[in-house]
């Protein structure tokens, strides 16, 4: 049988994300999020024990500043701070590798041994070719909106 990343529930990831931010997060299905060349997003890749890449999160940029503010009670304008200016600050965006790093619980069943974030990237123009290949390649993904209470809307992307 071949085992690999299964796209997780709405309600698994929102029970996840209310859990490790302490406030209500809701989850809906949306649409396939913007990683092209003009885009801004951020990635985390995760990796097996042997280094290959087996998953990956992207979110936008509202995403990523919202989960990484709310997680250590920044305030809302902080975030918002971030999305006007189009990237993220360095402390918000070290508790945003702590969320990536809590999403890898969603690639643990897939894959043998253990699964850890690897890269991250929070300028897209760093990113490199092969890692967008992977996002444009998978068939196994999930796209989300989340919503976090006090702090607003971004988009999630899960890839396997």
């Amino acid at each position: 049988m071949k085992r690999g990343f299964s796209v997780p529930d709405t309600k698994e990831v929102a029970r996840m994300l209310t859990f490790l931010l302490g406030r209500e997060v809701k989850v809906s299905r949306g649409s396939r999020i913007r990683t092209g060349a003009r885009d801004q997003f951020t990635l985390g890749a995760y990796v097996n024990e042997g280094g290959d890449v087996v998953g990956m999160c992207a979110t936008d940029i509202p995403m990523a500043a919202n989960a990484g503010a709310a997680l250590s009670l920044f305030p809302p304008h902080a975030a918002k701070q971030c999305v006007t200016d189009g990237k993220m600050e360095e402390s918000i965006w070290e508790n945003t590798l702590e969320v990536y790093n809590v999403v890898s619980r969603f690639f643990h069943d897939g894959f043998d041994g253990m699964i850890t974030l690897g890269p991250t990237w929070k300028d897209p123009n760093e990113v490199p070719l092969e890692m967008k290949k992977f996002l444009r390649r998978s068939d196994a993904r999930t796209d989300l909106i989340i919503d976090i209470q006090g702090y607003g809307k971004g988009s999630m992307a899960l890839i396997g």
